[in-house]
């Protein structure tokens, strides 16, 4: 960001430089700060900060309403935005149904996508524990079979059932605990 440490710093010289120059500024005034902006909003955006590029791209167009990069990088923010919410609904909404690590891929992706999102809190929030406690059941239950406690690898999966009821998996591996258990007596 040229010489400016931080999106703030930048505002600031802005309402300054707009006092300064008086208003309406002119078109070959603009353009130095219509520059400035435009190459603070690439590097935030290059370093994944979306918000602020997004805040950054408002306020060139505030001086160059038809700057087309400015317009082509916050429609493209604003799509990245709207395909992130579109999945951490779906995950939302599918919670209970889908296989969790089908769910903390999409999770990922939503990250990759638009890492600011406003709704990454809550899904992680949501999703996370529900994870451990599933991936922890299931080493237990692997632990559990591995020494011949076949009733005890049975309860585990079952817990980790409970935490991730949409797994496919999982109902093969209780499948194969109890037929190990009517076999075993």
């Amino acid at each position: 960001m040229a010489r400016y440490d931080s999106i703030n710093e930048i505002l600031c010289s802005l309402e300054t430089q707009s006092i300064t120059l008086g208003n309406p500024v002119s078109l070959p005034a603009k353009l130095p700060v219509v520059e400035a902006l435009w190459q603070a909003a690439q590097s935030v955006r290059s370093q994944n900060r979306f918000d602020e590029a997004a805040i950054l791209c408002q306020k060139l167009l505030e001086f160059s309403p038809s700057h087309v990069p400015a317009l082509t990088m916050l429609a493209a923010l604003q799509a990245a935005y709207q395909q992130a919410q579109t999945i951490y609904d779906s995950i939302e909404s599918q919670l209970e149904s889908v296989d969790l690590n089908d769910l903390v891929y999409r999770a990922d992706e939503a990250d990759h996508i638009y890492p600011e999102h406003p709704a990454k809190a809550q899904v992680i929030t949501r999703l996370l524990p529900r994870f451990n406690r599933y991936r922890q059941a299931v080493i237990e239950s692997a632990a559990s079979s591995r020494c011949g406690d076949n009733r005890m690898a049975l309860r585990y999966i079952e817990e980790a059932w409970k935490a991730n009821p949409g797994s496919l998996r999982i109902p093969m591996m209780i499948e194969m605990l109890q037929e190990r258990m009517r076999i075993s007596g």
